[in-house]
Parts: structure tokens; C-alpha cells; sequence
């Protein structure tokens, strides 16, 4: 049989070497089968050339002469010798051949072999060689691996803080449009304050222009009406003069003879006054001259009238008296203590009792170590007035200090009433006002007339106007 040659065996023992690598890594199988198959092409001649041994051994085996008989019956028998010895001498040359054959074949087989080891080796030397390469390749991979793994991890971070600052940056593009939109509301809201405030303006100055050639209407008005109290002051002084001149010329002329009587003055025509009254505009009625009196005896309490001026005010007061009689109430009014006026619509009941007052003291007063002390009851504090507070009493004070000019702190304690406005808030109608003062003993006393300036009341009217309303 095939198997039971020697080369042929060796050729089957390379088979299973090869076989061997089957349990190598399918990439290192991959990566030497070209070599392995390249090693078998070159081994398949060896293989062919054992083979032809294989049927030429076959033949020499078959071509062995049989032994002939050997028996011998005749000493003299000459043939069964000679004819052994040919057949033994043949089959010896034939085993001589397969002897040569064989060791011919088995030193082919043997440098086969030989050049397998070295290829082998060579081999071997060649997969350490790509091993330690292919692991320096895994550890480069798995060095990228992990590379990889870390930069993935980092790009979902950076994609939650890019989701994230999306997220912020879409709310502040929302907060940006809506104070965008209420910076425009504004901005609006500014113009139309500003268009208004100069349409205030205008329509103020136009009122204090108005006011203004009013008032100097009335006071050219005013004037000629003093230029003509004047002069008609000067004319009854000259036609008393010229009198008491024409009696002095009697009186020394002894009654001698009767001198003619002086032209009388020609009184001023008041013909021009009244063509200047129908010229003039209307203007605001003037004050009453009992009040314009009081009014500068209040102003310059020292200053007395002279003896020259004293016939003409007389004569002017008893004139205005019987053009304007003045009532008595006008006349305790301003001769007795002096009394602000209160609307009888705003006027509340005392005898109701519980009122309550809102006591309105600013942060920048002092707190003073007087005996004496404002006490109010049923008042609520405030700092600034509201309408909340003002809302739910009836009276206002306001708590205002001023330094005096003896250098004391002077606190003026301001009273009002509180009543609503037509149009929804709350207002304050100022009536009285308490002075509280530390005096040094030492210090000269006050005048009775400075006193009376000091508590002389000023009608006022603060109106509180609510957020909600129109006006």
C-alpha cells in the first residue's frame, strides 16, 4: 500500500504538522496559509518523485524470481544447486537496487526534511516576528479603544452642555425679546411723556404769558388809578391852598376892596379815564384796601404813616369804606385771630369723636428730649403718605422742623382735613398750624405782632391723586 512507504509517511507527518496551526488564531491562519500552501506546491514534486519510487519498488518486488525446490534426491544432482545460486544472486542484485532506491529516497526525504526545518524555523521566526507586532497592534488598539470610549464619553458631556446652554441661551433670547418689547413699551411710554410734558409747557407758558399781561394790565390799571388819586390829592391840597391863600389876602387887604376870587383848578377831565377803562382788557378785581392794610402791617410792623400821608389814607379808607362797606365778619377776621377758611362741603363733625389722624413724620427729623411731646391718639405713623393711609382717617398732620434763627430746632406741627376727590383719591385741606420752639430764658421776648405773624394761618390745598386715576 501507498501508506506503508516511508515517504509517504513523511509526506502524511507534514500534512498533520500543518494541521497543527488549525488551532492558531484565524488571523494568524489567514496570514500564513499563504505560505503553508506555498511550502505544500513546492513539496508536491517530492511527493510525485515518491510515488514513481512507490511503483518502481512495486516492480522490482514483483520481478523477484520464486526459490525453486530445493530438495535434493541425487547426490550427483548438478542442476538444483546452480540454479538456486542464479535465483539468490538475482534476488540479491534486486535488493541491492531497492537498497539504492531506498537510501536514495530517504536522502531526498531526509534534505526535504532538513529544508522544511529551516523553512520552518524560518517561519517560526517570522509569526514571533508578526505576534509581537500584532500585540503591539492590540495594544495600540485597545489604547484607541479606550481613546475612543473617553472622546465618546466626552462628546455626550459637551452634547448635555451644548443641550443645555441651548436651552439657556433659548430663555435668554426670550428674556432678551421681552425686555426688548418693554424697552420699546417704554421708550413709547417716554416720548409720549416727553410730547406731553412739552404740550404742558407750552400751554404754561402760554398761561403764564396770559398771567402775565393780565397782571401787567392790572398793574398799568393800578397805576392810573393811583395817578388819579393823586392828582386829585394834589388838586384839593391846591384848591385849599389857593383858599387859605385868598383868605390871608383878605385879611391883610382890610376888606379894602372886594378882589377877585382865584380861578378854581381845573379838575382833571374824566373824560381819558374812561375812554382808557372801555380800552382796557378785563383783569382780576383788586383787593380790598382793609386787607392790603393788614397785609403790610403784618409785613412791617415798626413802620408807622407820617403825618403828611395821614389825611390822604383817612380820606382814601373813608372813600373805600363807603364804595366797599366792610361786614363785621371780614372785620374780626383779620383784626382778631386769624381763621382759615374751610369748605362747609369738606367740613367734619368734632362731636363724632374717634377721628383718626395720619401722622406724616419724615426719616430726616430729630427726636427731641423736650418735656413737652406731641401725643395724637388713634394716629397711624407714616414715613411718606399714601393713599391706603390717608384712605381711612379723617385728619393729616405733617411733623415739619426748620431751624430757627436763634439756632434752635423748630418743629411746626401742620393740621388738615382729609376728604375724596371727584376723581377717586384722597386730598388734604390744610387748617391750622402748631409751632413748638424752645426759647432761652435769656433771650429777648418775641413782639406781640411777630407772634402773631408766626400763628398767622395760610390756606393751602394738597391733592393726593391715586396711580389708578385718569387725571
Amino acid at each position: 500500500m501507498l501508506v506503508d512507504h516511508p515517504q509517504v509517511s513523511a509526506a502524511c507527518s507534514l500534512c498533520c504538522y500543518y494541521a497543527v496551526f488549525i488551532h492558531l488564531n484565524l488571523k494568524q491562519l489567514e496570514m500564513f496559509s499563504f505560505l503553508y500552501v506555498t511550502q505544500f506546491k513546492q513539496s508536491l514534486p517530492y511527493l510525485i518523485l515518491i510515488v514513481d519510487d512507490r511503483v518502481l519498488m512495486t516492480q522490482l518486488i514483483e520481478s523477484l524470481p520464486d526459490l525453486p525446490t530445493c530438495e535434493l534426491v541425487d547426490p550427483a544432482d548438478d542442476q538444483t544447486l546452480p540454479r538456486m545460486i542464479e535465483v539468490l544472486e538475482r534476488r540479491h542484485q534486486i535488493r541491492q537496487m531497492m537498497t539504492e532506491q531506498f537510501n536514495k529516497n530517504a536522502n531526498t526525504v531526509k534534505s526535504m526534511l532538513q529544508q522544511f526545518d529551516s523553512q520552518l524555523s524560518a517561519k517560526d521566526y517570522f509569526l514571533h516576528d508578526q505576534q509581537s507586532k500584532l500585540n503591539e497592534k492590540d495594544k495600540v488598539i485597545l489604547s484607541q479603544k479606550t481613546e475612543i470610549e473617553r472622546l465618546e464619553k466626552k462628546s455626550k458631556t459637551l452634547e448635555y452642555k451644548i443641550d443645555i446652554l441651548q436651552k439657556t441661551t433659548d430663555m435668554y433670547e426670550q428674556d432678551k425679546r421681552t425686555l426688548q418689547q418693554e424697552l420699546e413699551t417704554r421708550d413709547h411710554r417716554l416720548q409720549s411723556e416727553l410730547s406731553e410734558r412739552k404740550r404742558m409747557e407750552q400751554r404754561m407758558q402760554g398761561a403764564v404769558t396770559d398771567t402775565r399781561l393780565k397782571w401787567e394790565k392790572e398793574c398799568e390799571r393800578r397805576v392810573n388809578a393811583k395817578q388819579l388819586e393823586m392828582q386829585n390829592k394834589l388838586w384839593v391840597k391846591d384848591e385849599k391852598l389857593k383858599q387859605l391863600k385868598a383868605i390871608v389876602t383878605e385879611s391883610s387887604s382890610g376888606g379894602s376892596a372886594p378882589t377877585e376870587r382865584p380861578e378854581k383848578p381845573e379838575r382833571p377831565s374824566r373824560e381819558r379815564d374812561r375812554n382808557i377803562q372801555q380800552k382796557r382788557s378785563p383783569s382780576p378785581s383788586p383787593l380790598p384796601v382793609s386787607y392790603l392794610l393788614i397785609v403790610r402791617v403784618f409785613q412791617d410792623p415798626t413802620s408807622t404813616p407820617s403825618s403828611s400821608d395821614y389825611t390822604s389814607v383817612a380820606s382814601s379808607i373813608s372813600r373805600w369804606e363807603q364804595r366797599f362797606p366792610v361786614d363785621s365778619g371780614s372785620q374780626n377776621r383779620f383784626t382778631g385771630t386769624p381763621q382759615c377758611r374751610i369748605h362747609p362741603k369738606h367740613r367734619r363733625s368734632h362731636s363724632a369723636g374717634g377721628e383718626k389722624w395720619v401722622d406724616h413724620k419724615p426719616p430726616s427729623n430729630l427726636e427731641l428730649d423736650t418735656v413737652m411731646q406731641p401725643i395724637i391718639p388713634n394716629a397711624i405713623k407714616v414715613s411718606t403718605p399714601s393713599e391706603k393711609a390717608l384712605s381711612k382717617c379723617h385728619k393729616y398732620v405733617l411733623r415739619h422742623q426748620e431751624l430757627a434763627s436763634d439756632g434752635e430746632i423748630e418743629t411746626k406741627l401742620i393740621k388738615g382735613d382729609v376728604f375724596k376727590t371727584r376723581s377717586g383719591g384722597q386730598a388734604v385741606q390744610f387748617t391750622d398750624i402748631e409751632t413748638l420752639k424752645q426759647v432761652c430764658p435769656l433771650a429777648p421776648r418775641y413782639s406781640i405782632m411777630y407772634r402773631n405773624v408766626i400763628y398767622f394761618c395760610v390756606h393751602r390745598e394738597m391733592t393726593i391723586i391715586p396711580k389708578h386715576s385718569p387725571y
